[in-house]
């Protein structure tokens, strides 16, 4: 892969930054068909580029933002430690690449949100708590059940069985695409948690 030679000895792991890339995407997409008016297609690639910063930050500055990701020094958000470390973090990277692009009115914007607090991203719109909400169930791993629920509460209303049965499609979706496009032959270089 053309990542080869900047991802291999680095702090980067191109394999779980595509799992949960795809897994996003894929919730954000079966979240948008449960909400009016809102674009399957639109939360899919918004999901699936959610984290792009992190990918053009990385290819950029891979000797800082490799420190970076192995620092766990700093209890900070890792947003918080991007802003500190290189002045920007890779929310904004990537809203400024979607936004050039054009293509869906809101993508960007979801894609510059997705970290905020959950009380501001309450009042936004629906693109943005989609993304926000399928980005927390794909980094269900690193955060607490009870949180997850209350979130899709706050901002859909949905039960925690639902919030079950999506964990459960984006499973079978992302094993499916990971073996249709052998994800799991990518670099793992070391671990990175990618929520």
């Amino acid at each position: 892969s053309i990542f080869d030679g900047i991802i291999n000895g680095r702090n980067f792991n191109l394999r779980s930054f595509w799992r949960h890339s795809l897994r996003c995407a894929f919730l954000a997409e079966v979240i948008a068909k449960e909400i009016p008016n809102q674009s399957a297609d639109e939360a899919f690639l918004s999901g699936l580029f959610h984290d792009i910063g992190k990918l053009i930050l990385f290819t950029s500055l891979p000797n800082i933002y490799s420190k970076l990701i192995s620092d766990n020094t700093d209890t900070s958000g890792f947003t918080v430690r991007e802003k500190k470390t290189i002045g920007v973090d890779h929310c904004y990277i990537g809203y400024r690449l979607v936004d050039r692009w054009q293509y869906y009115p809101f993508m960007a914007d979801a894609i510059l949100y997705h970290h905020y607090p959950l009380e501001k991203v309450t009042v936004a719109l629906p693109p943005v708590k989609i993304l926000y909400l399928a980005n927390i169930l794909a980094g269900q791993e690193s955060t607490e059940k009870s949180d997850i629920f209350d979130a899709a509460r706050a901002l859909f209303g949905f039960t925690d069985d639902k919030v079950e049965e999506y964990i459960a499609y984006s499973e079978t979706k992302l094993n499916d695409a990971s073996a249709l496009f052998e994800i799991d032959d990518l670099p793992s270089g070391n671990v990175q948690n990618f929520s």
